[in-house]
């Protein structure tokens, strides 16, 4: 579980050509922590209110990446972060 999550950290870190790629390891790691947060509050029967908020949050942090993803692509046509004038 930790593991992976680390993984994804590293992913993140070390492969950052395509936006998309990077919103897919963006989710990977929401979801590595939405599953341990459940075990976690499987293992203590607390309540499962904050699981839901952290879903929702993660659902809006996925729709927002891919909004800025389609506009990128219809301004500049392609989804290379190297092609974005940020700074």
């Amino acid at each position: 579980m930790i593991l992976l999550l680390l993984i994804s950290f590293f992913s993140l870190f070390k492969f950052r050509k395509h936006f998309i790629f990077m919103l897919l390891l963006i989710e990977l790691i929401f979801l590595n922590i939405f599953f341990m947060i459940f075990l976690y509050l499987f293992n203590f029967s607390f309540e499962y209110y904050f699981m839901i908020y952290f879903l929702v949050l993660s659902v809006c942090d996925g729709v927002l990446g891919l909004s800025v993803l389609v506009y990128c692509i219809r301004k500049i046509g392609c989804d290379y972060i190297l092609f974005y004038d940020l700074f």
